[in-house]
């Protein structure tokens, strides 16, 4: 049931229309399984900040609630200051979803006024398919 869960917020984010992007900053993108990804467009709500890159490929962070303040976030812990990764590809018609599923880490969460600076290290996360991939990330909210 969480694979359906986590394929269907994937799908929908891969498919959802994102803000515009201003500002490319140097070195906003994700790696996945050795490819990179540079951010092309982000997106939040009240409990996330997603990033796309040319429409195929999606990260998203899942928060308790959005950060307001600079801090150190434990990836796949619980609490205030906690998150939570999906990355999500897409090849031909045939999605790849991958989340931490298994991995505590820590992240840097910047904000800058008001906008978001995601840095994780390299970690571990794992596919639907039950495959692992690393992941890392300098997302900058733009």
């Amino acid at each position: 049931m969480k694979k359906i869960l986590l394929s269907a917020t994937a799908l929908t984010l891969l498919f959802a229309s994102c803000k515009k992007d201003d500002d490319k900053g140097a070195g906003n993108s994700w790696t996945l399984n050795g490819t990179n990804y540079g951010v092309s467009t982000t997106q939040r709500t009240a409990t996330s900040l997603t990033a796309t890159s040319g429409g195929t490929s999606t990260v998203m962070f899942m928060f308790d609630a959005l950060p307001t303040t600079s801090g150190t976030y434990v990836i796949g812990g619980t609490g205030a200051n906690s998150m939570d990764i999906l990355a999500s590809t897409l090849n031909g018609t045939t999605p790849s979803l991958y989340s931490n599923t298994s991995v505590t880490a820590n992240a840097t969460v910047t904000v800058n006024g008001g906008k978001i600076t995601i840095n994780t290290p390299e970690i571990w996360v794992e596919g639907m398919s039950d495959d692992s991939v690393k992941f890392s990330a300098n997302v900058i909210e733009n």
